[in-house]
């Protein structure tokens, strides 16, 4: 009797023993594949913007900007540049009154990993500036007139451009993403957009 019982308490630290084996043995279960388009890795790009400005064949201005920014979720990477200009507003008791309002240039962008070497970026771009002795057509008064101006005021404006755009780069690439012609002057506005991966 005491052999028996011997023998089952060896059988049962045996089967104990090769159950510990068979757990520590078994491989844990492979993770869920991560859902299309979203990948954990994270990769540091450069984006470069560059707005020109044309009349006619001829570029009048040139206006680089350069942002570094992130694939990870997060807060988008911007640049702001630009003055409070005053505006005078009506004169109340021979005292002038002025408004400020903001212009110059202001970029937003922010980028997602689609694939090995392909980004989402999204962009957002807004250029205002101020433009003096432009003449605005107007209604023109009634009779005839041999002043070329009637119908015109020659007061500042405030010219702006602005674009939206959902765009996918590889690494490398450089894009014309929007052209705009403006109605008053004519110019034309091009953007144009590069991607590089900080190694």
């Amino acid at each position: 009797m005491r052999r028996l019982m011997i023998s089952m308490f060896l059988a049962a630290g045996f089967w104990g023993s090769s159950l510990c084996a068979d757990a520590q043995e078994k491989p844990n279960p492979p993770k869920e594949e991560a859902k299309s388009g979203i990948h954990e890795n994270t990769d540091q790009l450069q984006v470069r913007v560059i707005y020109t400005e044309y009349e006619g064949e001829k570029k009048v201005k040139s206006f680089p900007f350069a942002l570094l920014l992130s694939t990870r979720n997060g807060p988008p990477s911007v640049v702001d540049v630009g003055t409070r200009i005053p505006i005078a507003k009506s004169a109340e008791n021979s005292a002038s009154q002025y408004e400020y309002i903001s212009v110059g240039t202001e970029v937003e962008c922010r980028a997602r990993v689609i694939s090995t070497g392909v980004y989402a970026l999204y962009l957002n771009f807004t250029r205002s500036w101020v433009e003096g002795d432009v003449f605005v057509p107007v209604q023109k008064m009634a009779g005839p007139s041999s002043d070329p101006s009637v119908g015109k005021f020659a007061q500042p404006i405030i010219r702006k451009f602005q674009s939206d755009s959902d765009i996918n780069m590889r690494d490398g690439q450089t894009l014309e993403t929007i052209v705009g012609t403006d109605p008053v002057s004519g110019r034309v506005g091009k953007l144009e957009v590069s991607l590089t991966v900080v190694k």
